[in-house]
């Protein structure tokens, strides 16, 4: 007989307890961890990667990167939201900028429009968004004025090099939810299986913990890295210094259904990740204003509390 906190059980039934509380544990770790895919990443130009950059926060609020130049007063005052990631090449554009720029981070939530912790969170995502991309747009017009002389133009906010050929991987047709398990304020991805032939999806790569992921993944995870710090890939252009600076804190948002290449990145939604150095530093899982809120403060030094 085994007596814990004053309720007493014989050893046989002790035993198919201990069990059944063994696998739901093990379980849950094989599901969060079977997030991390084969890790590849296709370079792009850091002229491309300016440029989508440039449009994501184009598509949010008009004219606000050229304005730093122009008219920097009006446009550290503009409000932006999360931005969007509408494609593989728009998240490998903030991988690489926090690849190539230490201070540079990337908070992105994935989730779906099905997903009701999702769409609960979002005013929240968008909330926090503007606090950050206040003080990143009052660093990047800091920088502008900076500069030597009239370094940059209002015209070097271009979206120019955006559409610039990539090997793209193609997309995961097969990709997107079958059904979803929503409970407990996260739903479950179930996605339908691969056809033959379907591209693998792409990710950036994951800052794996110790004994985690090693061999060739952890292999072909610095390689990755080095890819996008120096850009290549891509066709020939000018270096990161040569362009004018872009925001460094950056908050962004995936929807899984309009881009299922990204898929690969959550099994449960909401998940923020965290983009530091080019890999992923950190995540969380779940629709949860505190947890966002001290990862915020943790990896980007900006008190929001006061927006969510």
């Amino acid at each position: 007989m085994v007596c814990l906190f004053g309720c007493c059980l014989p050893l046989w039934q002790l035993v198919p307890l201990v069990t059944f509380v063994a696998y739901q544990a093990v379980a849950l770790f094989s599901r969060m961890c079977a997030r991390r895919p084969n890790l590849v990443m296709t370079p792009i130009s850091v002229a491309k990667m300016h440029s989508l950059i440039v449009r994501m926060f184009n598509t949010q609020a008009d004219g606000v990167l050229s304005g730093l130049v122009s008219a920097p007063a009006r446009a550290t005052a503009t409000s932006v939201t999360a931005l969007h990631i509408k494609s593989a090449d728009d998240y490998r554009a903030l991988a690489m900028l926090t690849a190539r720029e230490p201070k540079a981070v990337a908070i992105i939530k994935v989730g779906a429009p099905w997903c009701p912790p999702c769409r609960a969170i979002a005013p929240v995502v968008d909330s926090v968004a503007a606090v950050v991309h206040a003080k990143a747009l009052r660093d990047a017009a800091a920088a502008i004025a900076a500069a030597p002389g009239n370094a940059f133009a209002a015209s070097d906010y271009t979206e120019a090099a955006a559409d610039e050929p990539t090997s793209m991987l193609g997309e995961d047709k097969a990709g997107g939810a079958d059904g979803a398990c929503c409970e407990g304020g996260v739903c479950e991805m179930r996605k339908k299986p691969a056809s033959a032939g379907t591209p693998k999806p792409v990710s950036a790569p994951t800052a794996c913990a110790e004994g985690e992921g090693e061999g060739d993944a952890n292999g072909s995870d610095r390689e990755d890295i080095a890819l996008l710090a120096s850009g290549a890939g891509g066709p020939a252009g000018a270096s990161l210094t040569d362009l004018p600076p872009l925001p460094l804190l950056i908050v962004a948002d995936i929807n899984v259904d309009a881009v299922p290449e990204l898929a690969s990145l959550a099994n449960l939604l909401p998940t923020f990740i965290i983009l530091s150095r080019g890999v992923i530093a950190d995540s969380f899982v779940g629709a949860d204003r505190s947890k966002l809120a001290q990862a915020v403060q943790k990896h980007m030094f900006v008190d929001c509390r006061g927006a969510v």
